[in-house]
C-alpha cells in the first residue's frame, strides 16, 4: 500500500463505492521501521475495519517465490 495519511479517508472511501458482497479486496503492504508508515498503516487499518473484515493470508498459502516474511498480505471483504 502506497498513501498519504491525508488520503485514506478517499482510498476507503472509493473502496467502499467500487467493492459489493462478493469482492475480495487484496491488500499488501512491506513492514518497515518507518515511524511514519506505521502510523499511516495502522489508521489505514482502522479505517478498513469499518468497513471490511480482513484476513491475513499466511505466508505458507502464497507462493514462495513472489512472498516475503516482511510484506503483509491481507484480503478484505465489505460487511454487510
Amino acid at each position: 500500500m502506497i498513501a498519504d495519511f491525508q488520503s485514506l479517508p478517499a482510498l476507503v472511501a472509493t473502496m467502499k463505492r467500487v467493492c459489493n458482497e462478493n469482492t475480495e479486496v487484496l491488500i499488501s503492504q512491506e513492514q518497515r521501521p518507518s515511524e511514519k508508515q506505521k502510523a499511516t498503516w495502522t489508521q489505514f487499518i482502522e479505517l478498513v475495519s469499518q468497513h471490511f473484515t480482513q484476513t491475513r493470508i499466511p505466508l505458507s498459502d502464497q507462493h514462495p517465490r513472489f512472498s516475503s516474511p516482511d510484506i503483509l498480505l491481507l484480503k478484505a471483504k465489505l460487511k454487510h
